[in-house]
């Protein structure tokens, strides 16, 4: 799978409650189910800083935040 990072910059540049739509409407796409809700800012960093450096993302850090973030 090729990554476009030009499509995670402009995420990443994206505010709070702007990324977390973007992120529930792909996840939908998906049948994914998210919170409608945008979580707390500290949350969203870290959901940057995974889009920033995908190469680097370990795996089970990114599903453990995913399901906390289901489950709030």
């Amino acid at each position: 799978m090729k990554i476009d990072r030009d499509a995670l910059s402009a995420l990443c540049a994206l505010d709070d409650k702007d990324l977390w739509a973007a992120l529930v409407r792909a996840g939908e796409s998906k049948g994914l189910s998210l919170p409608a809700a945008t979580p707390p800012h500290e949350e969203m960093e870290k959901i940057r800083a995974l889009l920033r450096s995908p190469e680097k993302t370990d795996p089970t850090e990114a599903m453990k935040l995913l399901r906390r973030l289901r489950g709030r």
